[in-house]
């Protein structure tokens, strides 16, 4: 976002830190976008951050999550009895994470402006997830 600046540690391994326009240092842009949404920046502003964490760390969007929530695949391969299987991690417009669907649902359930249509969604999201993997 506007004002928001990254540096590079000269220490070997080069670590990646992002700035904020009030001097705060970030390790990665997902705790610099749950900060945000803490510290209330303007919704433009948390989107661009958003939208930063898609292109630079592999967050994804889905039409079957709630709106302005992200999905990232933490881990994929093959699991107990050699079935393919994924660890999913998700970041909520609130800035909440989960690390996986059920407490997101739960979530989504006990919290104001959720449907049941989102939560309808969410487990069609997992459903086709698993299916596609499958395949």
């Amino acid at each position: 976002p506007n004002g928001w600046k990254m540096r590079i540690s000269e220490t070997e391994g080069q670590w990646q830190f992002i700035l904020s326009p009030e001097g705060r240092q970030y390790r990665t842009r997902f705790v610099a976008i749950q900060d945000m949404i803490k510290k209330n920046y303007s919704l433009n502003e948390v989107e661009s951050m958003r939208s930063k964490m898609m292109k630079y760390e592999g967050w994804e969007e889905s039409g079957l999550l709630p709106q302005n929530w992200i999905f990232r695949v933490k881990w994929e391969g093959l699991g107990k009895d050699n079935k393919w299987t994924s660890n999913i991690g998700y970041l909520s417009r609130e800035g909440v994470p989960f690390d996986s669907m059920k407490p997101a649902m739960h979530f989504m359930k006990s919290t104001e402006g959720y449907t049941e249509q989102d939560v309808k969604n969410c487990k069609e999201f997992i459903r086709k997830r698993n299916q596609d993997t499958q395949e």
